[in-house]
């Protein structure tokens, strides 16, 4: 039905034909018996989003994987959104919007965020990129070097901490068993250039290095996008022992330019889509010259020791930040140090005769921020406005559970109690107060599942949990001014419930299905002041609840052609939410109780079918489906739903020791006008960034791989 839609109203029939004589082609090379199928093996697939090895049969939770193939086989690598579009219950926005970073929610949580991700715990290599009060960005994160990406939805705090929404744990390349080296260029439209040089190799004893430095540029298909960011990567693995290894890990990622256009209302959309945030009633994002530049950079040593079943995991890391932003109207400069570490023991063996694995462990952050505020006079600095040391430090203490309480039933169960400190030390004295302080938070999450193996082909399973988030550093700016902290803003708390199956057959078909229910109280929500022009603050809304249903499907034909299918239909609702205000002593009480949240569409779906012939080359169309999207708390505006469809395509081989692609791709294919990003209760209505029309990119990649 998503495939009739949107070449019903593709102003292109060339495109149009393309997309269908590549489903032809597919269709076409289809087994003409189920023999072909049943030759297919079906393989184990194992996970560590959930702080341990285990198959994803034994997850009572809903949990996806992407190999590495879906991350880069003939993508642009233009960031983490193009692979995890087909992951149910997963939303991902601002891709073309490199100041705001990527926002991402999952099952609603996360989409508050005017810039990077909250409530998502997200792991590279087992590292937490998300700091101690929850804020993410991934700005730095390659996705040239990805090998694998798992998605584990639903509360995870008795994991992770500050994890209400779920966790993503990516896994960078591992050192090849061959040395490589090769090169990669992608060039596209809207000035997109990207250089990619990686070389990697095994020691032969389970350890080896892998080292890659990327360049890229892009325009930007509005006016002021444009973006220009270099990122270097490093893993060096060295076994001490037969049973112990030591991991090294080194990321800098360098953003000299990221331009931000700012959103739109309506109208400014249909007259231009391509213009930035002209001048109004504030000035525009020209004027203001509205942006950031980043540096970034992370070292990470991770320890490993076998004893006999049992598991010792030492961490340690280390991330400097430095960032300067332009917004209206103002100019936040911070240098950020950030500390930490963890030591989890995981101990396998029986419990009354059952499979059972204990797992306690510590997790612990320390961050400060040098922060300082400044007028912005049309992208300069102007006056200084505050000047604070804010910290934030995160003590986490862990305890789970998993046993096999017969052969065809499992439980987890998981404990955790965090201890979060976030101050700020007033060093501003222009405005004659001190406005240092504290906010302590302390809360204990629980979770437990239940599996059941009903079948070879059928995991039935059940979890219940609670999870909880704190207010980020930038989130508790006051409202009233000046320094410290917003001493009303609280931390939100979720409690979930959900049912599933999960299972596959052979290699042909594997299948997950979900419902859900999470009711969070006091879920912090973004306003803004007009009084105090264009800067966001928040605030709590008394409750909340989110009904979903996710579903994801993936079916092997044969070896050559595969079929992928996800559909995520989510209630979610403002059930208890009034905000008040006074205005020359009278009081106005607006009640938001019944409205839709905004920022989440109530229906997603994907559909991808991909054809891989033996002789190197690939065809791989798909088709991503948005429905509408509320724009602000009173429901008064709105994003249309849209279709896009999208087609790549590319050739492998090797000459001798030489491996060689090359690959392009169209975005976008219909041409649809819709908006890639919604910015939540943007005052004034702005609300919209238009997505780029058509689009194209072409790349080519060689490298060498030499015998050991």
């Amino acid at each position: 039905m998503i495939w009739k839609i949107a070449f019903a109203i593709s102003p292109k029939p060339w495109i149009e034909g393309t997309v269908i004589a590549a489903f032809a082609l597919a269709l076409a090379s289809a087994p003409a018996s189920a023999q072909e199928q049943e030759e297919l093996e079906a393989e184990p697939v194992i996970v560590t989003a959930t702080r341990t090895e285990e198959d994803i049969s034994d997850v009572p939770a809903s949990i996806t994987v992407i190999e590495q193939d879906d991350i880069q086989l003939g993508r642009q690598t233009l960031g983490m959104s193009e692979p995890l579009r087909g992951v149910p219950g997963i939303f991902v926005q601002n891709q073309e919007n490199f100041s705001g970073d990527l926002r991402m929610s999952i099952r609603g949580f996360g989409a508050r965020g005017r810039f990077g991700i909250q409530g998502i715990k997200i792991l590279v290599d087992g590292i937490p990129l998300t700091s101690p009060d929850g804020q993410t960005n991934v700005d730095s994160i390659d996705m040239g070097v990805m090998d694998r990406i798992e998605v584990l939805r639903g509360p995870s705090s008795a994991l992770y901490g500050v994890a209400a929404g779920g966790v993503v744990s990516l896994t960078t390349e591992a050192p090849p068993v061959d040395p490589l080296i090769e090169g990669r260029i992608t060039s596209g439209s809207f000035g997109f250039l990207k250089e990619q040089l990686k070389f990697g190799r095994s020691d032969g004893h389970g350890g080896g290095v892998i080292f890659n430095v990327t360049n890229m540029e892009y325009d930007g298909f509005r006016e002021h996008s444009s973006t220009r960011a270099r990122i270097i990567f490093g893993k060096i693995i060295h076994r001490l022992s037969e049973t112990s290894e030591l991991t090294l890990l080194f990321n800098h990622y360098d953003s000299p330019l990221a331009q931000d256009p700012q959103g739109l209302t309506k109208d400014q959309v249909k007259k231009d889509r391509e213009q930035a945030r002209p001048d109004g009633f504030f000035n525009g994002a020209v004027t203001q010259d509205t942006g950031e530049e980043v540096v970034d950079a992370q070292t990470a040593l991770i320890y490993k020791k076998e004893l006999e079943e049992d598991l010792l995991t030492l961490s340690y890391y280390k991330t400097l930040r430095k960032f300067t932003g332009r917004i209206n109207p103002r100019v936040v400069e911070f240098d950020r140090d950030v500390t930490g570490g963890g030591i989890q023991y995981d101990m396998a063996g029986e419990l009354m005769g059952r499979d059972n694995l204990l797992i306690l462990g510590i997790d612990f952050q320390d961050q400060n921020d040098r922060r300082r505020n400044f007028g912005n006079e049309s992208g300069a600095h102007g006056d200084l406005s505050l000047n604070q040391i804010e910290e934030a430090t995160a003590l986490g203490i862990f305890v789970n559970e998993k046993i096999a309480v017969t052969e065809q039933v499992g439980l987890s169960v998981g404990l955790r109690n965090d201890q979060i400190e976030l101050s700020a030390n007033d060093n501003f004295i222009g405005d004659g107060s001190d406005d240092s302080g504290s906010r302590t938070f302390s809360h204990t999450s629980y979770s437990l599942g239940v599996i059941y193996h009903a079948a070879a082909a059928a995991n039935i399973y059940a979890n219940v949990g609670q999870a909880f988030e704190v207010p980020t550093l930038t989130q508790l700016d006051n409202p009233s001014g000046g320094g410290g902290f917003n001493p009303d803003l609280d931390p939100q708390v979720a409690n979930s419930i959900e049912v599933g199956v999960k299972g596959s057959h052979n290699a042909s078909l594997t299948y997950d299905a979900a419902v859900f229910q999470i009711i969070a109280t006091d879920e912090i929500v973004v306003f803004q002041d007009p009084d105090q022009g264009n800067i966001d603050f928040y605030r709590n809304a008394g409750e909340t609840e989110r009904t979903g249903f996710e579903a994801a499907l993936r079916y092997r034909f044969s070896p050559m052609l595969a079929l992928s299918f996800s559909y995520t239909q989510m209630t979610s609702e403002y059930t208890d939410f009034q905000t008040s205000e006074v205005d020359d002593g009278d009081l106005t009480v607006t009640d938001f109780s019944g409205n839709t949240i905004p920022g989440l569409p109530e229906n997603q779906a994907y559909f991808e079918v991909a054809y891989n012939h033996p002789a190197g080359y690939y065809v791989i169309p798909e088709a991503i489906y948005v429905g509408e999207i509320q724009a602000d708390d009173a429901n008064s505006e709105k994003a249309g739903a849209y279709t896009v469809i999208n087609l790549r395509t590319g050739f492998l081989t090797e000459f001798d020791n030489w491996p060689f692609s090359l690959f392009a791709g169209i975005n976008n294919v219909t041409d649809e006008e819709y908006n890639q990003n919604i910015r939540v209760n943007d005052f004034g209505g702005r609300y919209f960034e238009p997505a780029p029309p058509m689009n194209i990119y072409i790349g080519i990649s060689l490298g060498y791989l030499a015998a050991q």
